[in-house]
């Protein structure tokens, strides 16, 4: 699924974290080292499929849990309106 970054973020490394935070909303969101590896790459790649395929090359790790974790956190940082999923086109 193609997904926007909010345009209201700052972001600060903090140890071993990436601390987002949500200008508007003032919210905070941590992301350990992975979580922030995916950050990267929805910033890069905006799409969540070319997330995943990414993913699936840099890790070792089960297809199923790996589609849930990021689906997951992906729902999480909607919630958060770090992210927005893109309308399809009419």
């Amino acid at each position: 699924m193609k997904i926007t970054i909010s345009e209201q973020i700052l972001t600060q490394n903090i140890d071993d974290e990436l601390v987002l935070l949500h200008m508007d909303t003032g919210r905070y969101f941590g992301l350990q080292p992975i979580g922030h590896r995916i950050w990267q790459l929805l910033c890069e790649h905006r799409d969540t499929d070319q997330v995943f395929t990414a993913l699936l090359s840099e890790y070792t790790v089960d297809e199923a849990t790996l589609r849930q974790d990021l689906d997951e956190l992906v729902a999480s940082l909607i919630e958060a309106r770090l992210l927005k999923l893109e309308s399809a086109p009419a």
